[in-house]
């Protein structure tokens, strides 16, 4: 088979013509549909990537290229969004390639890009997600998990989980849950403190920190505690959540980024670091 673009319809009769007067054995001729910009202008390397490579050196998953790729100009007889290789393999049907261009949908990429990140098992995204960040960034899977389903590409890793590798730096005023002063602001990450101090270490996880920490603030406003809670471990309003970065950070740092916070806002630490 010779499987190419449709601008090599207007040559394909020479091609045939010439081969029979050499005796070749004629191979069959399909020409898949150009793939278009949004506007439907020929894709060009002036106004966008064009490269499979060049998406995953931007970190696109191989899953997701493959799949986005064999839709444009096909689509399987089910409604469906999501396809394997060996399912795509299995279901293909020259006869069900559309005739018209192909628009190259990049939302749709980014998507798709985003439901293998999600799904794809941690073991196996883990070392293909060390490469987007500083070698001695060490990912272990807790922080993967943490930021897995808030990015669209791996390109995007380094910038989520540096807080996880460096003390973070925020203005003060980051810490103020709505109108909370900075006294009352300091009571909470106090009161923060000692409840992350409180978890024993064979029990400090994810779910048991939430737990715990959820059950002890039940009559409190859960924004009072945990909102300056997160910005002193990560320095940041939009973070995964504090439970799952304590449980990356481990107690002994997590204590002294609250400490720091303390500190920020003119208030002796209250708990030594040192476990």
């Amino acid at each position: 088979h010779v499987i190419r673009g449709e601008e090599h319809i207007s040559n394909t009769p020479v091609q045939i013509v010439a081969a029979q007067a050499l005796g070749f054995e004629l191979p069959h001729f399909a020409h898949l549909p150009l793939i278009l910009n949004p506007d439907r202008t020929k894709m060009s390397k002036r106004f966008a990537d064009t490269s499979v490579k060049d998406y995953v050196d931007r970190g696109y998953l191989k899953e997701a290229m493959v799949n986005f790729l064999a839709y444009l100009g096909w689509h399987p007889k089910e409604d469906k969004e999501v396809m394997s290789l060996e399912e795509i393999v299995e279901e293909f049907d020259l006869a069900r390639v559309q005739k018209g261009g192909a628009v190259f949908n990049s939302e749709k990429l980014d998507w798709l890009n985003g439901y293998y990140l999600k799904n794809l098992g941690i073991e196996e995204l883990l070392p293909r997600a060390q490469k987007f960040v500083p070698p001695e960034w060490q990912l272990t899977p807790v922080i993967l998990n943490s930021v897995r389903t808030r990015i669209t590409n791996l390109d995007e890793l380094k910038k989520l989980v540096s807080f996880y590798y460096k003390p973070p730096n925020y203005p003060v005023e980051f810490l103020r849950w709505k109108e909370a002063d900075p006294a009352t602001t300091a009571v909470n990450l106090v009161r923060a403190l000692e409840l992350v101090d409180a978890i024993p270490e064979e029990k400090f996880n994810q779910k048991f920190l939430e737990e715990s920490l959820i059950a002890a603030i039940s009559r409190e406003n859960r924004g009072d505690i945990l909102w300056p809670l997160r910005v002193a471990l990560s320095g940041l309003k939009a973070s995964p959540s504090p439970f799952e970065i304590i449980d990356a950070l481990g107690k002994k740092e997590s204590i002294k980024r609250i400490n720091l916070a303390l500190k920020r806002i003119n208030h002796p630490p209250k708990i030594d670091a040192i476990i």
